[in-house]
């Protein structure tokens, strides 16, 4: 058991995805491969017993958010990740202890029919600071937020490249966000603290969030819409790379719920 709960410490989604979020929290995401035989038992654990821890948790003020987010489609398929964890925890620095024993919820359900260490593997771990979510005034997180695109960013300056985005491209998608027609309900950032270096593939990330897969797939903008290509210009410039990577939003727990 105790694997088990240092898996899960480790799983630290923050509701970027739901407008939720503190300005510049720290959080954790967690890629995780899980093969196809046992995704169905996987989600059902994950949803039906440590959605219900983390929800305990963030009632005792330990934990701020944790979510799960399913890949859709991809590439390299049986060797990369199709599951993301996303969790803020109250502080990063906190010692936690059996913060994830489940044992007190669930006295009577033995420990391998809970566990989900051994069902899959973790491929890539990052810190990541994010910022506040822009959403549509409109939207309603627990109806409309259900798939996101992660847009995977390699910059020469992954700092500039936020700032840049939270400057021209916030603005510019919260106003088309409150036009008629407009597909996206939610759009926001993040920076990638660690890891670090010239191998790894991103440095910084946004998030953009729809009600459906058709919407996010052929994504609607309003009548006649003046793109910021000023700021657009701008983080081409420092621009290296970019991977999207759509997920189905499977389960998000936050103190509203």
């Amino acid at each position: 058991m105790k694997k088990c709960f240092t898996f899960l410490l480790t799983t630290l989604l923050c509701l970027i995805f739901i407008g939720q979020l503190q300005s510049q929290e720290i959080s954790v995401f967690q890629f995780r491969h899980v093969p196809d035989d046992k995704v169905s038992e996987f989600i059902y654990r994950e949803t039906n017993y440590w959605a219900k821890v983390a929800e305990k948790a963030i009632e005792k003020g330990n934990l701020q958010t944790w979510a799960l987010m399913q890949k859709v489609g991809g590439y390299d398929i049986p060797n990369s990740s199709n599951f993301l964890f996303i969790n803020t925890m109250k502080d990063i620095n906190a010692n936690m202890g059996d913060m994830w024993d489940p044992s007190a919820l669930f006295p009577d359900v033995p420990e391998d029919q809970i566990s989900t260490w051994d069902m899959g593997t973790v491929t890539t771990q990052a810190f990541v600071r994010t910022n506040p979510m822009i959403m549509a005034t409109s939207a309603n997180p627990a109806e409309d937020f259900n798939y996101i695109k992660i847009n995977f960013w390699k910059s020469s300056a992954p700092a500039d490249f936020v700032s840049i985005e939270q400057e021209h491209w916030a603005p510019f998608i919260k106003a088309e966000m409150e036009k008629s027609g407009v597909s996206q309900v939610a759009w926001g950032n993040a920076v990638i603290i660690n890891p670090r270096g010239p191998n790894v593939p991103a440095n910084s990330m946004s998030f953009d969030v729809y009600p459906t897969l058709g919407d996010l797939l052929t994504p609607t903008w309003s009548e006649g819409a003046v793109f910021p290509t000023e700021g657009l210009d701008l983080l081409s410039e420092i621009t290296e790379s970019r991977t999207e990577v759509i997920y189905r939003i499977v389960k998000v727990v936050t103190g509203n719920n």
